[in-house]
């Protein structure tokens, strides 16, 4: 993986159409700077000025034959951005699968519920129809958990504010969160601060900065962060969780309830908390 700015140079390189559109004509072969000058309105000075940044970001090689100087392509740097990338794809990919599957769960929920209905709630419902298209995408709603650990009440409720507990368990797939990034001061107005980071991409991090607003010690945590929002999915928010610890014979009852999400956040919120649960389970176990 290239550095952070290595990464930079190429973006840079890359966010010119002019230089994007050199490097698709250097996928054919190799080309001199009069050639690859040909299909663009501009000197031959300003095409060699890009060739240098494209040469700087390490995307193109330059020959230094005097009569015959040409540029050839280098892929390299591209597989860097890819692999940058790759992090991100895979979050994604994962998120909307479960999204997807989440949306087909509603759809057959939604068509047995109305092959039940009486006809004049079908009418009535069809007339309400264009209301509910305007307000499904702003309506908001809590994520509810609820999760049996073989633990003890206090070995579960302190995972939660161990610091070296948490940074083993916390992460969901695909991400770690380094112990020196963990603090938590477990009181009333104390915080909860750590950063998950993404196992592919190490640039791509996920901080979490919470406050304590409620505490009873192996019964209840509740937080309030400031949700920083995820663009066209979540606008930034208050968001609160609360977690209870309920004894279960001689394991634990854990109910967590978080939220406002967005009817599209919430499997994502959702499946981020059951990878994170079941890492604590292994953990306990």
């Amino acid at each position: 993986m290239a550095s952070d700015d290595r990464l930079s140079t190429i973006f840079a390189a890359l966010a010119d159409p002019t230089r994007r559109a050199i490097l698709a004509r250097l996928v054919d072969g190799d080309t001199t700077v009069s050639e690859l000058a040909a299909p663009f309105s501009i000197s031959l000075p300003a095409v060699s000025r890009h060739l240098k940044v494209l040469e700087r970001a390490g995307l193109i090689s330059r020959s230094r034959s005097a009569q015959w100087r040409s540029s050839s392509l280098q892929p390299e740097p591209l597989q860097d951005v890819m692999e940058w990338m790759e992090g991100y794809r895979q979050f994604w990919d994962a998120n909307f699968d479960r999204l997807d599957a989440h949306l087909r769960r509603v759809r057959q929920e939604h068509e047995h519920e109305h092959s039940h209905q009486p006809e004049h709630q079908a009418e009535h419902q069809a007339e309400l129809e264009g209301t509910h298209s305007m307000t499904e995408s702003a309506a908001t709603q809590d994520l509810v958990l609820t999760r049996i650990f073989d633990a003890p009440r206090e070995v579960v409720y302190k995972a939660f504010i161990d610091p070296d507990q948490l940074a083993q368990w916390y992460p969901p797939a695909g991400f770690s969160v380094p112990r020196d990034t963990v603090e938590i001061d477990a009181r009333v107005g104390g915080h909860q601060r750590f950063i998950m980071t993404s196992d592919n991409d190490p640039a791509f991090k996920a901080p979490v900065d919470a406050t304590f607003t409620e505490i009873i010690e192996n019964e209840i945590l509740a937080t309030s962060e400031d949700f920083v929002g995820v663009p066209g999915i979540q606008e930034p928010t208050k968001l609160s969780v609360r977690i209870e610890f309920h004894d279960e014979g001689a394991k634990t009852r854990v109910v967590l309830r978080q939220g406002p999400h967005t009817a599209t956040m919430l499997p994502m919120a959702q499946a981020g908390r059951e990878s994170s649960f079941a890492n604590l389970d292994a953990l306990l176990g």
